[in-house]
């Protein structure tokens, strides 16, 4: 990519050289214009910014114009993002600085953006001396492939043409210039000559332009880069690998998810395979076009390691120098010593271990036992988007979607961040998939989970229950016979007077007044009967012996089981055993009764594995 920045560089001569800028005119200053046949047509494209004039005050447009100054204003067809051009660069520009020669550099870029949108092979680009005048036919051919209708003009190619002079035309560009003519892009002359070997002027280059954007703006075509549009590259950690899709870990330490496409190209060590489990933790570049993963390399070797984590000390003493990591994959404090020839970064820039500090986010790069590079961010802000998925296990997968990006959050299920709904705290579980949050990162972590619905409250006749798999549905009905359906949190309080009740208490004709986030329920009262006990069969996500406490996940909500006065026994021997030797990820059926809506009071538990 410093490559690619190089040629980046070089955008700003091309234009100067091309246009011959100077500080601007208006269009009348121009002394050469005035009445000029292509008057109108250079004066869109002055307009535009394709094209001004000279430091003299005249447009020259009876001057020819050269090969590379042609492609140049093909290349203006295309508006590329500077990710999107520096990819370019990267795959086209050796082979522009192949062809073009130094005298020409400032053109490098265009060229690249020519080669890349077809409007030039490599073989005609050898073969063209970019110096002198383009001919007439070769700039036709070039501006049907910058408008994207090569296709269209093959199929016309060997077409009899009317002009007086079409004998003249190489029959290669017979349904190029065929193409031209029947867009009125293109007519004869007075004496309906076509001279086609005829060299270029200014006023005929920017009448032939102005015509084929006022083409595409007619048909509301907007040229993109096939492979380029919405082409992501980068260099990342591999975080996680599952069916059909990839989680990356990039020096920021924030964690996003990928589809692989059909057919993703994916090499380790520049041989064909297959992405696999056995590659988290490595270093990968990758492809990515419009969220969609099409190429992975992967490059292994023994004697490098790579280090993501969380720094928790730095050090400098007689010793040596070294900075204390926690390693996000093993878990493990890894000490990585500075050496003279260690890179560091923080947050992009250049610096010193005194600049480092802890609680920042490092990737380390370590060669044969050396440090080679640290990256450290200071990455604090907000991320906005909609819940994608919630996937319950020790470490919970809480992923949100943020325009086109995926991202991964994962977080310690015995240490989760604060989750708030308006004023209000709640576990993450009363979230849903579809939720609008805000996540607030402090030091690439997860610091706080908000929902921003706003809250509303309803009074009305609960006219049906719905219960699908994605949840349970209530339809309100208010006094003026209004209908409206909302999804009952999972973890919704609900109440008679001041106790507490479960949802299954509330019947089709009773009068309910609810608190709605969004389209959520999320607190209900009425008038019934409260239940006292229960019993429920649930995962066990962990295990604390020390507050005597279960956390299971039932019906897609975390419940926290009190066991402090409960017997447990083993389903497979009869027998009671202790809580200490109950294992995570098991399941239990819990005799008891709620206390809450998330806290159960467990009498007997029966574990089933």
């Amino acid at each position: 990519m410093r490559h690619a920045k190089k040629l980046l560089a070089g955008l700003t001569a091309a234009a100067l050289m091309l246009t011959a800028a100077v500080p601007a005119l208006a269009k009348s200053d121009f002394s050469d214009l005035d009445g000029h046949w292509a008057e109108s047509y250079i004066e869109d494209l002055y307009d535009r910014g394709y094209i001004s004039g000279y430091s003299d005050g005249t447009m020259k447009p009876d001057n020819s114009i050269t090969a590379c100054e042609a492609l140049v204003f093909l290349s203006r067809f295309y508006s590329l993002t500077d990710d999107e051009l520096a990819y370019v660069c990267a795959d086209w520009g050796e082979i522009s600085q192949e062809y073009v020669p130094t005298s020409l550099k400032w053109a490098y870029e265009e060229v690249a953006v020519c080669l890349a949108a077809g409007i030039i092979s490599e073989d005609e680009l050898d073969a063209l001396d970019l110096s002198k005048e383009i001919p007439k036919e070769t700039l036709c051919v070039f501006l049907v492939r910058a408008l994207g209708l090569e296709r269209e003009a093959l199929e016309l190619e060997g077409i009899e043409l009317s002009f007086a002079d079409a004998a003249d035309i190489s029959e290669s560009a017979t349904g190029h210039i065929a193409q031209l003519v029947s867009m009125g892009i293109i007519t004869g002359d007075e004496q309906n000559r076509f001279t086609p070997k005829l060299g270029v002027t200014r006023a005929m280059a920017a009448t032939l332009v102005s015509r084929g954007l006022d083409y595409l703006e007619d048909e509301d075509i907007s040229l993109t880069l096939d492979g380029y549009s919405g082409l992501v590259r980068t260099e990342a950690i591999i975080a996680g690998v599952g069916s059909g899709y990839v989680q990356l870990r990039g020096s920021d330490g924030l964690v996003r998810e990928f589809e692989l496409s059909n057919g993703a190209a994916v090499t380790v060590n520049g041989k064909s395979s297959s992405l696999s489990s056995s590659l988290v933790g490595e270093q990968a570049e990758f492809s990515a076009l419009d969220g969609e993963i099409s190429s992975v390399a992967v490059t292994t070797d023994s004697d490098v390691q790579w280090v993501q984590g969380r720094v928790s000390r730095v050090s400098s003493a007689s010793s040596g120098t070294y900075v204390m990591i926690d390693d996000v994959f093993t878990g493990e404090t890894v000490k990585v010593n500075i050496v003279s020839s260690s890179e560091l970064t923080l947050d992009g820039d250049e610096a010193e271990h005194a600049d480092l500090s802890s609680g920042t986010f490092a990737t380390a790069r370590i060669d044969d036992d050396k440090l080679d590079t640290l990256d450290v961010v200071t990455l604090d802000g907000e991320i906005k988007g909609e819940i994608s998925e919630i996937v319950y296990a020790s470490t919970v997968q809480f992923k949100v979607k943020s325009g086109s990006t995926l991202y991964v959050f994962l977080l310690d299920i015995s240490d989760l961040p604060t989750v708030k709904r308006g004023g209000a705290t709640i576990t993450i579980d009363r979230l849903a998939v579809g939720d609008e949050v805000e996540i607030a990162i402090d030091d690439a972590e997860v610091d706080t989970i908000s929902s921003t619905a706003t809250e509303s409250g309803v009074t009305a006749t609960l006219s049906a229950i719905t219960v699908t798999s994605t949840g349970t549905f209530w339809v309100l009905e208010d006094d003026a016979g209004n209908e409206a359906t909302y999804q009952l949190d999972s973890m919704a309080s609900i109440y008679n007077g001041s106790k507490t009740i479960s949802a299954s208490d509330i019947k089709v004709g009773d009068t309910v007044s609810v608190s709605v986030y969004g389209n959520v329920i999320t607190e209900v009262e009425l008038v019934s009967a409260a239940q006292s006990s229960e019993k429920f069969s649930a995962e066990i996500l962990s295990v604390d012996s020390g507050s005597k406490t279960i956390t299971a996940l039932y019906n897609g909500r975390l419940v926290y089981i009190d066991t402090s006065g409960a017997t447990i026994i083993s389903a497979a021997t009869g027998k009671t055993v202790k809580l200490s030797s109950v294992e995570e990820g098991g399941s239990a059926t819990f005799y008891g009764s709620f206390e809450t809506s998330n806290s159960f009071e467990a009498t007997s538990i029966i574990i089933e594995s």
